[in-house]
């Protein structure tokens, strides 16, 4: 199990993982008591801050609608060859599963 903390989130449990196999964690927001569920390759790399509710106004309502209605989500959503400009890598700001495989991705007010 990942046992990790910091400032901003908790690890709880294992969640399960994605269609890429990759391990997904529920955790604590720290910023605002929010359980999400994010990547353990996000948390590792530093990436997931909250469960997104750090971001714009706008973002944060995002977050909360989604909560709101037990959709399961991940906030900085990316994938190993999405890449920009001079190869940084670029996120999503959700992603929505749907019984554990990605839906659809949100970017609110992104290129």
């Amino acid at each position: 199990m990942l046992n990790y903390e910091d400032d901003n989130i908790k690890v709880l449990e294992y969640a399960g993982s994605d269609n890429q196999q990759i391990a997904k964690w529920k955790c604590l927001c720290k910023h605002c008591g929010n359980i999400f569920i994010t990547r353990g390759s996000t948390i590792r790399n530093g990436d997931t801050q909250s469960c997104g509710c750090v971001h714009s106004q706008n973002e944060k309502k995002i977050t909360k609608m989604l909560l709101e209605n037990n959709i399961e989500f991940a906030t900085q959503y990316t994938f190993s060859d999405l890449k920009g400009i001079g190869g940084r890598s670029l996120k999503f700001d959700f992603a929505i599963f749907k019984e554990g495989q990605l839906s659809h991705l949100i970017e609110y007010n992104g290129i």
